[in-house]
């Protein structure tokens, strides 16, 4: 059985031979003084046993007067693992200070896992949460919970729950995210109108609070009064709200790129120089000299990290290549100016977008390639144009 083998594994046994004489008169007298023996077994004139290790000593005598001859077959256990090791202090000594240093290390977060979340990425919970306190190599129980969760939701406004689990070394970090809501406005602000911010044909109108000051069709440029809250009612008295709500147009965004023939950029200028370091939990532990690097240098992480079950692990090496930067004039041919023009102008156009604006079409488009490239193109786009300006209830016309 199972539980057999762990035993005699940890109590060290021996299997031997017993063979001639009288094998009756040996096992009486074996029992006779206390001797256990297991999974006895007869071929022919033999017969095999299992004794613990230190029995088989005592059964000596008893084997020479039952007349018998013994032979030990296999021995088995931790004893005889250690036996070749025991003149080395170190072993034991290294044994008592890696289990020391576990049972120290159990007390640490190794790993932090975020659960639950879908929209929210991964890396703004961990930065979020580190920033609080719960990082590998952290003391779980010195964070205060009720403190973290507090600050943790104030931080990040798209969760409605947020809960730090211990699991031995592991932290989960359980969350919920917000079902997606409309803005709530504040009524209560002072009176503001919402005035355009740039040109454009409006498409759509939707008024939260205030009176509406144009209709959908009209062209208005920056600056043109939209929602009002200023509003008359039937009896003629004018009360004074916070307008809000949203106004999208149809607008117009012309962008410029200017790559010179000959331009100034930061390239690389010789071998990159490598420092890795030994990373465990939050500590580093630098495998290369204390030499300090002058210069303007390009730096990139690569992290060797073991993972498991999908987890990566908090401990590995960590090599940061230190690339060398320098000035370098850069002379651009027509063609080139231009693929680099596009590529300026995608991103441009990229953030643009970032920005909450629709990029509809491209209107036009206009490159000019003399001395470098000059790239222009104009966008047709969707945006909401308003903005809240205060209202000045000091004037006589407010």
């Amino acid at each position: 059985m199972g539980w057999l083998r762990h035993w005699r594994f940890l109590v060290g046994y021996v299997r031997f031979c017993a063979e001639g004489g009288f094998p009756a008169d040996f096992l009486s007298e074996a029992t006779a003084h206390g001797i256990r023996l297991s999974d006895t077994e007869r071929k022919g004139e033999r017969f095999y046993a299992y004794c613990p290790a230190k029995q088989y000593r005592l059964l000596r005598p008893i084997a020479k007067r039952a007349c018998m001859r013994l032979r030990v077959v296999r021995k088995s256990g931790l004893y005889f693992r250690l036996f070749p090791y025991r003149r080395r202090a170190g072993l034991p000594v290294g044994l008592a200070m890696a289990a020391a240093l576990l049972v120290l290390l159990t007390r640490f977060v190794w790993i932090v896992q975020p659960e639950g979340n879908v929209r929210l990425s991964d890396e703004r919970i961990l930065e979020t949460v580190a920033a609080l306190g719960v990082y590998p190599g952290c003391r779980i129980d010195k964070v205060d919970m009720e403190n973290l969760r507090m600050q943790a939701l104030s931080g990040l406004p798209e969760l409605v729950y947020l809960s730090v689990n211990p699991h031995g070394c592991v932290a989960r970090v359980a969350v919920k995210e917000r079902e997606g809501q409309p803005t709530i406005q504040d009524f209560s602000a002072p009176a503001s109108n919402l005035v355009a911010t740039r040109e454009g044909r409006i498409l759509s109108l939707r008024v939260y609070s205030g009176q509406a000051a144009v209709a959908v069709g009209d062209g208005v440029a920056a600056g043109t009064l939209l929602v009002s809250g200023a509003v008359e009612s039937a009896s003629g008295n004018v009360r004074l709200f916070r307008a809000a709500g949203e106004v999208t147009a149809e607008t117009f965004h012309t962008l410029t790129v200017t790559v010179p023939a000959t331009e100034q950029q930061l390239l690389p200028c010789g071998k990159a120089v490598y420092r890795p370091s030994l990373r465990f939990l939050k500590w580093e532990l630098p495998l290369f000299g204390s030499g300090e690097l002058q210069g303007t240098y390009a730096v990139a992480e690569y992290a060797r990290q073991p993972q498991r079950n999908g987890i990566t692990l908090p401990v590995g090496v960590i090599e940061r290549a230190y690339t060398p930067l320098a000035e370098t004039a850069v002379h651009f041919s027509p063609d080139a100016a231009l693929v680099t023009a596009e590529e300026r102008m995608a991103q441009k156009i990229g953030a643009l977008a970032a920005s909450g604006v629709t990029v509809v079409e491209q209107t036009a488009r206009t490159a000019d390639t003399e001395n470098g490239c000059t790239l222009t193109v104009t966008l047709r786009c969707e945006e909401n144009i308003a903005f809240e300006r205060l209202m000045d209830i000091t004037a006589a016309n407010p």
